[in-house]
């Protein structure tokens, strides 16, 4: 399949060497309907006509087959979804946490090797930090922050060494717990829970033991 988000070339002799009354899609044959059941198929999404011009064809969407049609347009064949952005990838997720004061998470998360790549005028009470592929932005909450507020999302990081984590804590005077997380036969983590300084639980989960 093509993903027709480019201009999309076609030789110069496609038109002129496909016969306009062999061409097929999907059982029906375009030179066989009048120009009201034309209509009637690009509106209900089965067919939609693109124009050419000088052997250029531009697509908006992806496209699974070219079919042939009269001089000067290109016949092609909907997707079967119908959601605009079918097929597009998600490249990266970078979620905002929202807190009262950016700046005190910010050094809690520096703790553990945090560093920040965001800070300016543009966005004043947002900062955004990374360690290693982990990137997220710290924002100062609109409004008055509640004690559930960060309740309905499980802040949790991989790592590799959770007694490091329990080390940090303790010389930072950090509120700590240490737990063990098992899954059935197949999952069996320890856990460093820390608790920010905006009050977020941060669970720091160790490797699988049993994967």
């Amino acid at each position: 399949m093509i993903w027709s988000s480019e201009l999309i070339r076609l030789p110069s002799s496609w038109l002129a060497a496909r016969n306009p009354r062999q061409g097929h899609t999907d059982g029906h044959s375009s030179d066989r309907l009048d120009p009201r059941q034309r209509h009637a198929m690009r509106m209900s999404g089965r067919w939609r006509n693109v124009g050419i011009r000088g052997g250029m064809t531009q697509v908006g969407r992806p496209v699974r087959r070219s079919v042939a049609a009269p001089a000067g347009i290109a016949v092609v064949a909907a997707p079967r979804s119908s959601h605009p952005h079918w097929g597009m990838p998600v490249i990266a997720f970078h979620p905002i946490l929202y807190v009262e004061d950016p700046y005190a998470e910010r050094d809690f998360f520096a703790r553990f090797g945090f560093v920040t790549t965001f800070e300016g005028p543009e966005f004043p009470g947002f900062l955004a930090i990374e360690c290693g592929s982990v990137r997220f932005g710290l924002s100062r909450g609109r409004g008055p922050m509640s004690e559930t507020n960060h309740h309905g999302v499980r802040w949790q990081l991989l790592v590799d060494d959770v007694d490091g984590i329990a080390s940090v804590c303790a010389a930072d005077g950090l509120r700590c717990e240490l737990l063990v997380e098992e899954g059935g036969d197949s999952h069996r983590a320890r856990i460093a829970k820390v608790l920010s300084p905006n009050g977020v639980t941060v669970w720091f989960e160790g490797p699988n033991e049993r994967g």
